[in-house]
C-alpha cells in the first residue's frame, strides 16, 4: 500500500480539516465555504448507520497545518494531511494515508469516486469544527469524517460500488 508522506512537520493543533475555499454542504442544501462555517450551523452528513442527516456545529477553529491536495473524479480539494475521508467500505482514512490505486471515496450523493492524485503542498491555514451527532459532513464533493472510525451502511443505504 503506497501512501503520501511529507517531510514538513505539522502544527500541534489537531482537528483542523479543510482549506477555507472548500465548499461545505449545509443541511438546507446550500453551500458555504469552510471559512464561513459557524457554531450553530447544520451541516449535511451521514450518521453511523449510513443515513443522511443533520450535523450540528458545536465549535469552530482554524490554524496552520501540513496540507495535501486531493484530486478525484469529481474535482479537487485541499485539506490537512490528517483529515479523514470515508471510503466506500465505510472506513475512515487520513488524507496522507489514502492510496490512489485502491481507495475509493464517497461523493456527496454517496456514489463511489476514484482518486486521481494526492500531493503534499505547503503548510497553510485550514479550518475545522466539531459537530454532533456523528461528525461527518459533505465538503469538496466528498463525504468527510473526523470522529468515528467507520460507518455501517445498511442494505438500504449501501453505496453502489
Amino acid at each position: 500500500r503506497t501512501s503520501l508522506t511529507s517531510s514538513t512537520s505539522s502544527s500541534s493543533t489537531t482537528g483542523l480539516c479543510l482549506d477555507g475555499d472548500t465548499t461545505v454542504m449545509l443541511a438546507s442544501g446550500q453551500a458555504v465555504l469552510a471559512r464561513e462555517v459557524k457554531q450553530g450551523d447544520l451541516l449535511l452528513g451521514v450518521g453511523e448507520c449510513g443515513k443522511t442527516g443533520k450535523q450540528l456545529v458545536t465549535d469552530c477553529f482554524s490554524g496552520i497545518q501540513t496540507r495535501v491536495q486531493i484530486e478525484h473524479e469529481g474535482g479537487k480539494l485541499v485539506c490537512s494531511s490528517s483529515h479523514e475521508f470515508v471510503c466506500v467500505n465505510g472506513r475512515a482514512v487520513a488524507a496522507k494515508m489514502l492510496c490512489v490505486e485502491t481507495d475509493i471515496l464517497l461523493s456527496d450523493d454517496l456514489k463511489p469516486l476514484r482518486l486521481k492524485s494526492i500531493r503534499a503542498i505547503d503548510p497553510g491555514e485550514v479550518f475545522g469544527w466539531s459537530c454532533t451527532p456523528s461528525h461527518t459532513y459533505f465538503a469538496g464533493g466528498l463525504l468527510n469524517h473526523n470522529k468515528t472510525r467507520s460507518i455501517t451502511f445498511t442494505s438500504a443505504t449501501t453505496p453502489a460500488q
